[in-house]
């Protein structure tokens, strides 16, 4: 663990002052006037994660060119789509923990949990909608799409099911269309070439399966240790 925090960290170096841009967006976006919203927005940002999908967008804009607002917009909506997608998958796991801390609704319910979720999910088309990029809209949408279909999949297959190719399909729906889409935001905003981004796309996509099924291998080792 401790040497994943070092890479990452070796990784984002080059892109520390975008991170902090980032994060003033990702906080203000949390912001709201209902109480409740800005009690699961600071649990939120107090134990945030890697920010390893807006990280991607960030550095994809970096290899196209320069990032602007819009890239950090991008950036946070991102990881608010991927917050809500969490919170409403703790609720229909029945999760007691995220990232080793209590979940949301085993503090606040699942009632207020699903509707926080919904609330971060409008916010993240709301921030898309105003970067005013129809590609970007329509790469978002589909994005969402899969990943809701990913969910289904994986509540629908068969208990103690070991087919790889549905495995594969799940968390490629899950997990690794949101990379590629992380990945792909950061150039379409940079106004790269077609084939550049659809390159990193390509990449976010390959980076989000390693990335899950060594999170899967891991949850396994636990088990059995």
């Amino acid at each position: 663990m401790r040497s994943d925090k070092k890479s990452l960290k070796r990784i984002t170096r080059p892109i520390f002052d975008d991170i902090k841009l980032f994060e003033e967006e990702f906080k203000s976006a949390l912001h709201s006037e209902v109480r409740l919203i800005n009690m699961i927005g600071r649990y939120i940002i107090h134990h945030k994660g890697k920010l390893i999908r807006p990280i991607l967008t960030i550095l994809s804009s970096r290899v196209c060119g320069q990032p602007s607002l819009n890239s950090y917009k991008a950036a946070a909506m991102i990881e608010l789509l991927h917050i809500a997608t969490l919170i409403h998958d703790d609720v229909v796991d029945g999760a007691e923990t995220r990232r080793a801390q209590k979940a949301a609704r085993q503090i606040w319910g699942n009632e207020a949990s699903v509707l926080s979720g919904y609330y971060l999910l409008s916010k993240a088309f709301h921030m898309l909608t105003t970067l005013r990029n129809l590609e970007l809209l329509q790469i978002m949408s589909r994005t969402t799409t899969l990943m809701a279909e990913g969910e289904i999949l994986q509540l629908t297959r068969e208990i103690g099911s070991e087919d790889e190719d549905v495995y594969l399909r799940i968390i490629y729906l899950k997990t690794a269309c949101l990379f590629g889409s992380a990945a792909q935001a950061g150039a379409v905003l940079a106004k790269a070439p077609p084939e550049l981004s659809e390159a990193l796309k390509r990449y976010g996509e390959a980076l989000g399966m390693a990335f899950q099924i060594v999170d899967d291998a891991l949850d396994l080792s636990l088990i059995h240790i």
